[in-house]
C-alpha cells in the first residue's frame, strides 16, 4: 500500500524537460544529476549540479607548450579565427580566454593509433565544475603516413571541442563543425544550420532546469531508450529502376518520449524524417532504396539520431546488390591527353539484355567536341565491376575533341538520348587535358597574418610519366618540396611560408622544373592577403 501511494505521489510530480536528439551521453548523465536532486526536493543540490552545464559565456583555455615556437602563432591564428566565427554564426555566445577555462585545447607530440590510424585529437570530458568540461588534446602529427597538422585541422578540432562542451555528439556530415575525423582536413567545417539548432536547443534545457531551481520546483528525470527489431537491411539482387521498400520497427521501451529522427548517407535512400514515440508504444518506421541512378553492390546506410541517452547517434547498414540495365564504358580512361590536333576516342553503351530501350541520338557539352553514335557488338572489360573481357552489345560513341584546347584540364560530357521514359538521357562525363596541369593552378591562403604556413597542390600528366627535377620559390620566405608520387604520373607538392612574407598582398611563385623539353619549367602562383 505504502509503495503503491509513494508511485502516486512520485507520478504527479512533473516530468523534466524533454532532451533532444543528438545529445551526447556526458550532457544527458549532467542533467540527471539535476533532475534527481530536484526530484528529491534538495534545490541547493541541483543549484551545485547545475553549474556542471554550459553556459552562454564560453572559457577557453589554450596551452601551447608543446607546440614548436615557429607554429604558435598560426595554430593562434587558428584558434581566433574559429572564436569569431562561433561567435558570428551564434551572437548569444560570448567565447573569451581565461587561464582556467570551460574548455581547454593543449597539443601533444603524437597520439596512439585506434583502429589503425593514428588519433589527430582526443577529447576528455570532466562533470567537476572546477575542472575543464572538454578538453581536446591535438596531435601535431596527422594522418598515415604522418605529416605536420595543418591550421585547418586545429581549426577544425577546437570548434568540434566547443560544440562537445554543448553536447554535440560527433555528426556524419563532413561540412558541418559537428563533424570531427582524424585524417587531415580539406577545407574549414562550418557552423551549419543543425550545429546553431542544436546549440540553441542546448541552452532552452540548460535554461528550463534553471527556472526549475530558481523557482524551487520539484520536477522528475524520464529517460528514453529506443529498441530495434533490425541491425541492418540485406536486400539481396535488384535490377536498376526497381523501387525497393523496407521498413523497421522502434519501441519506446523508457519513461521519457523518444524523438526519432533518420536521414540517408545516399540519394539512392528514403526515409521517414523524423517521429515521437511515447512510453512502451512502438511505431514504423518505412523508407526504401530507389536504384534508378545507383548500381553495383551498394553499402549505404541510415544515419539515426534519437534522445535516448545510451543511443545518441547510430547507423543502420543497407545493403543491395543492383544490376545496371546499361553501362557506359571508356577503354582509354578517364582523362584525355591533347596534342595539338586534338584527340579522338570511344564510349560504349553497353546494355542488360532486360534493358527495353534504344539510343536514338548523341551530343556533347564542354570543350568544343563532336560524337556519332552506331549499334556495336564486341567484347569488353568493365574493371569498376571488376568483370573480365566478355561479349557485349549496344552502341559504339565516337568523339572527337577539336584542336586548339588551351592549358588546363577541362570537362567534357556525352549525352545519348534514348526513347526510355525512365532513361531519356544517358551521361558520361571524362576530362581532356593538354600538357602537366597543376591542381589546383594555384594556391590561395585567404587573409593570413605573419605566422608559418602550408599548403599544398598537385602536378599530373595521366599516362605520360614525367619527372620533377626541382622545385623552388621565388622569394626567401617560400619553399617547396614533393611529399608523395603515384607512378610519375602524379604528383603532390607541398609549399610552406616560414613566416617572414610581407605585409599586403602576396604574389609569390613556386617554380618546378621537369623533363619534359616542352614543359621545362612550369610556375604555380602563390596568393593571398597578409595582414
Amino acid at each position: 500500500m505504502l509503495v503503491t501511494i509513494a508511485s502516486i505521489l512520485i507520478a504527479q510530480i512533473p516530468i523534466g524537460p524533454i532532451k533532444h536528439p543528438g545529445l551526447n551521453p556526458n550532457f544527458h548523465e549532467l542533467c540527471k544529476r539535476v533532475e534527481s536532486q530536484l526530484e528529491q526536493g534538495d534545490f541547493e543540490a541541483a543549484r551545485k549540479a547545475w553549474l556542471a552545464l554550459p553556459s552562454r559565456k564560453v572559457s577557453l583555455e589554450w596551452n601551447d607548450v608543446g607546440v614548436p615556437a615557429n607554429r604558435k602563432a598560426e595554430f593562434e591564428s587558428a584558434r581566433n579565427e574559429v572564436m569569431a566565427d562561433l561567435a558570428k554564426e551564434l551572437p548569444e555566445l560570448t567565447i573569451e580566454l581565461k587561464k582556467a577555462g570551460a574548455v581547454k585545447i593543449s597539443f601533444s607530440p603524437k597520439l596512439p593509433e585506434k583502429n589503425s590510424m593514428p588519433q589527430g585529437a582526443v577529447l576528455f570530458f570532466s562533470p567537476d565544475a572546477s575542472e575543464p568540461r572538454v578538453e581536446a588534446v591535438i596531435s601535431l602529427l596527422r594522418g598515415n603516413p604522418p605529416s605536420p597538422v595543418e591550421q585547418i585541422d586545429v581549426y577544425n578540432e577546437i570548434g568540434h571541442a566547443v560544440l562537445e562542451y554543448f553536447g554535440r555528439q560527433p555528426t556524419p556530415v563532413s561540412a558541418e563543425l559537428g563533424f570531427r575525423s582524424d585524417l587531415a582536413s580539406r577545407e574549414r567545417r562550418r557552423i551549419s544550420p543543425a550545429d546553431r539548432l542544436f546549440y540553441r536547443n542546448s541552452m532552452r534545457l540548460v535554461d528550463s532546469l534553471k527556472q526549475s531551481i530558481d523557482k524551487r520546483t520539484k520536477i522528475r528525470h524520464v529517460e528514453s531508450s529506443a529498441q530495434f527489431d533490425i541491425s541492418s537491411f540485406q536486400l539481396g539482387n535488384h535490377v536498376q529502376g526497381d523501387i525497393v521498400p523496407l521498413s523497421f520497427q522502434i519501441t519506446n521501451g523508457g519513461t521519457g518520449l523518444l524523438i526519432v529522427q533518420a536521414r540517408p548517407d545516399c540519394g539512392c535512400l528514403f526515409i521517414d524524417p523524423a517521429i515521437n514515440i511515447e512510453p512502451g508504444r512502438t511505431a514504423l518506421i518505412k523508407g526504401g532504396v530507389d536504384t534508378h541512378e545507383y548500381v553495383g553492390v551498394l553499402a549505404k546506410k541510415f544515419l539515426i539520431t534519437t534522445n535516448d541517452p545510451n543511443q545518441a547517434s547510430f547507423e543502420i547498414p543497407v545493403h543491395i546488390s543492383v544490376a545496371p540495365l546499361y553501362r557506359t564504358l571508356m577503354p582509354a580512361g578517364s582523362t584525355l591527353l591533347v596534342g595539338k590536333n586534338g584527340t579522338e576516342t570511344n564510349i560504349f553503351l553497353t546494355l542488360n539484355p532486360a534493358a527495353k530501350f534504344k539510343a536514338v541520338s548523341v551530343t556533347t557539352a564542354g570543350i568544343p567536341a563532336t560524337a556519332t553514335i552506331e549499334p556495336w557488338k564486341g567484347e569488353l572489360p568493365d574493371p569498376e565491376f571488376g568483370e573480365s573481357t566478355i561479349p557485349r552489345t549496344g552502341y559504339k560513341v565516337h568523339v572527337k575533341v577539336a584542336k586548339g584546347v588551351p592549358k588546363g584540364r577541362f570537362g567534357v560530357t556525352v549525352m545519348i538520348a534514348t526513347d526510355s521514359a525512365e532513361f531519356p538521357v544517358v551521361r558520361h562525363s571524362f576530362s581532356v587535358q593538354t600538357g602537366i596541369v597543376a591542381q589546383p593552378e594555384q594556391v590561395y591562403f585567404g587573409e593570413i597574418d605573419r605566422s608559418s604556413r602550408r599548403g599544398s597542390f598537385f602536378l599530373s600528366r595521366p599516362n605520360k610519366p614525367f619527372r620533377i627535377l626541382s622545385v623552388a620559390g621565388n622569394t626567401p620566405f617560400l619553399t617547396g618540396k614533393v611529399i608523395e608520387s603515384k607512378g610519375q604520373t602524379e604528383y603532390r607538392i607541398t609549399v610552406v611560408l616560414d613566416g617572414t612574407q610581407p605585409t599586403g598582398q602576396l604574389g609569390a611563385i613556386v617554380r618546378i622544373k621537369t623533363d619534359d623539353p616542352e614543359q621545362q619549367i612550369i610556375e604555380v602562383p602563390i596568393t593571398g592577403i597578409v595582414k
